[in-house]
């Protein structure tokens, strides 16, 4: 593993603008929803897409929250404190991050 694997999809990520993101959440949420539902030999009505479709959008919305908050919380650490992305990143190189201390 190398220790810039899986830079594309984050470049990707970073990126792309967050409504756009929150759509695609959304529609794939509601297209599993719907596709059930058809599965299940039930009938999809236009209101049926109009809630599963709101849902999406607020799930959507949340999980970007959230990947935000964690993301926000990791950077308000000290550069060296032993988080997941720094202990990866110090296995893939060999090295302890620049302000690390080597009892952590």
């Amino acid at each position: 593993m190398t220790a810039n694997s899986g830079g594309k999809w984050q470049e990707w990520l970073r990126r792309t603008p967050l409504w756009i993101l929150v759509l695609v959440i959304a529609a794939a949420l509601t297209a599993v929803q719907l596709g059930t539902r058809l599965l299940r030999g039930r009938e999809v009505t236009a209101e049926d897409v109009l809630v599963y479709g709101a849902f999406g959008v607020a799930t959507g919305i949340f999980t970007l929250w959230s990947a935000f908050r964690a993301w926000a919380k990791g950077r308000a650490l000290p550069p060296g404190s032993p988080t997941a992305t720094n202990l990866r990143k110090a296995i893939s190189t060999g090295q302890l991050p620049e302000d690390a201390s080597a009892e952590q």
